[in-house]
């Protein structure tokens, strides 16, 4: 529409900050994110945080293609903590308490939903939901057996206090499939 090409000139033709992108979002009752989206297929010069940049999926997911284009990095010293960070994975004893909680709280619903129904256990719709009950009580016991082998790693105690442990992909993909099932054939 007519609205729409004088938003785009106009958004063009100036440099705008992210404060005048919501105001023009606003008064043209148009989302700026997805409209900036769509102009950075014409655009000469893109700024990005880095994760758009080094992490494949997120390129994918914004439909990100680089090829042939030239980047510059701001604050270039930070590359490779960026990388690192950008392929590791972080677990805490927080992160497994989270999970539990939540996996409880699906099988307590289904518990509770299984004991209002009147259906027999011949009943399509109540055996599947006594085998997902099932399922979410046998993940739990997967996930502390998990929880427990991460924390049989030894960390080492130094003068300044504990010291992270790093391990290896090749351990931690192990303990996946050892502890948890998961592994390429599961995960597809």
């Amino acid at each position: 529409t007519t609205l729409d090409n004088n938003y785009t000139s106009r958004m063009k033709s100036e440099v705008q900050d992210i404060e005048d992108l919501v105001e023009e979002g606003k008064s043209r009752h148009r989302c700026p994110y997805y409209h900036v989206r769509q102009m950075k297929e014409e655009a000469e010069i893109v700024l990005l945080p880095y994760n758009y940049i080094f992490k494949p999926d997120i390129r994918e997911l914004t439909k990100l293609n680089i090829a042939n284009d030239i980047i510059i990095v701001d604050e270039a010293h930070n590359v490779p903590k960026i990388c690192e960070d950008s392929l590791s994975t972080k677990f805490s004893t927080i992160t497994f308490a989270q999970c539990y909680g939540e996996l409880e709280k699906c099988r307590l619903k289904i518990k509770e939903q299984l004991s209002q129904t009147t259906l027999t256990t011949q009943d399509v719709p109540h055996a599947e939901l006594k085998s997902l009950a099932h399922a979410f009580e046998s993940f739990q016991m997967k996930l502390i057996a998990f929880e427990k082998h991460i924390n049989s790693v030894q960390l080492a105690y130094t003068p300044e206090g504990l010291k992270s442990k790093f391990l290896d992909g090749q351990w931690f993909y192990r303990a996946l499939a050892d502890h948890l099932e998961v592994n390429k054939h599961t995960v597809e």
